[in-house]
């Protein structure tokens, strides 16, 4: 079977090999097709399908499917269910596609495989309405359309409620990581500040064993430099016998010239 862009099936399978859990997924191929993957050697029978929906965009109907079951997944890698039959088709019927209908799929080693097939193309709507044409009365008919709006009003509160988690995440992702940035920054600068306090004090230190009279002193409240810092020394090649006050800038330039 060949698939256009973006279409494909949304499936739920059981194994009884597996009993209380339930396997919700997608694939591009047929149902079939992918039970027949899942029974591997490690499995030790083979999958039954339990329903499935041809749709549209299938890969996000199935993470959407996923975090509305969130709770019930029993490994985040792995897409088992701890859930009841009847909650997933409830959310299984609210999707707009093609129900599969078949067989289950038996051994791999059978050399001839026969499904049974049934599909029917129903309207593009929020609810599935084929048992409909069972209904015997105008007043089943009416209820059979109250529960379909009361399940899709829960439908659209579940998924906006599940997009709102996603929005409110990825918010809290973005603020953390903007945090870890401006830390780093900030790390940064002050590795870069301490480098350069290092290199200040290793070239005062190689001017004091050059016999340089050294001495840091701090800028008073009243001068407009308050916060920095100055060198007074007695410069023995420089300005011989004078006490100069002057900046780390210039004391190192005067050093470099006498070297």
């Amino acid at each position: 079977m060949s698939f256009q862009k973006n279409i494909g099936w949304v499936y739920c399978m059981s194994n009884p090999s597996i009993p209380g859990l339930l396997k919700v997924g997608m694939t591009e191929r047929t149902p079939e097709i992918r039970a027949r993957e899942l029974f591997t050697t490690g499995v030790p029978t083979p999958f039954k399908i339990e329903f499935a929906k041809k749709v549209l965009n299938p890969l996000q109907k199935e993470k959407t499917i996923h975090k509305l079951l969130l709770k019930k997944r029993t490994n985040p890698n792995r897409e088992f269910f701890s859930v009841s039959l009847e909650i997933v088709k409830d959310l299984f019927n609210l999707m707009d596609g093609e129900i599969w209908e078949g067989e289950i799929i038996h051994q791999k080693k059978q050399k001839q495989i026969k499904i049974k097939k049934n599909k029917k193309q129903i309207k593009k709507r929020s609810f599935d309405f084929l048992h409909l044409a069972k209904l015997k009365s105008a007043k089943d008919l009416a209820k059979a359309k109250a529960e379909a709006a009361k399940a899709q009003a829960k439908l659209a509160v579940m998924f906006a409620k599940a997009k709102a988690k996603a929005d409110k995440d990825q918010a809290k992702a973005d603020k953390d990581q903007a945090k870890a940035a401006k830390a780093e920054a900030k790390a940064a600068k002050a590795a870069k500040a301490q480098e350069k306090e290092q290199i200040k004090a290793d070239e005062l230190k190689q001017m004091e064993d050059a016999g340089w009279n050294i001495v840091v002193k701090q800028y008073g409240e009243n001068s407009k430099n308050f916060g920095n810092s100055y060198i007074r020394y007695n410069g023995p090649s420089w300005i011989q016998g004078q006490k100069v006050f002057c900046s780390f800038k210039t004391a190192r330039k005067a050093f470099q010239q006498n070297l």
